[in-house]
């Protein structure tokens, strides 16, 4: 007999099950019911995004066909563009900003600095663009720049 007055010995060997206020869990390896090819919670991607019909969005793709149709519409209200005339103009831009691009890291590197300025890219586009081209790129794009430090000017002093 044992020194507590109880005589039945315990077996701490085996685990005892305890019971649990949560419902039990299948195990990963469920086998799939003839006809269908998904488990019920079990999808590996993400879930939906949004709540009624389950199904996700794709990506919109990046573009500035958006922009390209302003601009025309600015200039001629009556003319329109077809698919592979804006796929062209989009190739066109992101060709020309790559190319500024590297020209003003070029021109970081040979003055030796590590910070864009608004002069280095102004730069870039001189020599890249050349000649009235150059020169007209280089008024527009301070013309814009005026009038965004114009309108953040005003949202600061609304704000």
């Amino acid at each position: 007999m044992s020194e507590s007055g109880s005589d039945t010995e315990v077996d701490i060997s085996m685990p005892v099950p305890v019971p649990s206020s949560r419902p039990a869990v299948a195990s990963k390896n469920i086998k799939r019911l003839k006809g269908s090819d998904k488990v019920p919670g079990r999808g590996r991607g993400r879930p939906p995004t949004q709540e009624g019909d389950g199904k996700r969005r794709k990506k919109p793709k990046e573009s500035f066909g958006r922009y390209i149709y302003q601009v025309l519409k600015q200039v001629h209200q009556d003319i329109s563009i077809t698919t592979s005339a804006m796929n062209i103009m989009n190739s066109m831009i992101y060709d020309i900003m790559e190319r500024i691009s590297s020209e003003s890291s070029r021109l970081l590197a040979l003055n030796k600095r590590r910070t864009l300025s608004s002069r280095d890219i102004q730069t870039a586009v001189r020599l890249i663009m050349g000649g009235e081209l150059g020169k007209h790129a280089v008024s527009e794009g301070t013309k814009a720049i005026a009038m965004y430090n114009k309108n953040s000017d005003d949202d600061k002093r609304v704000g």
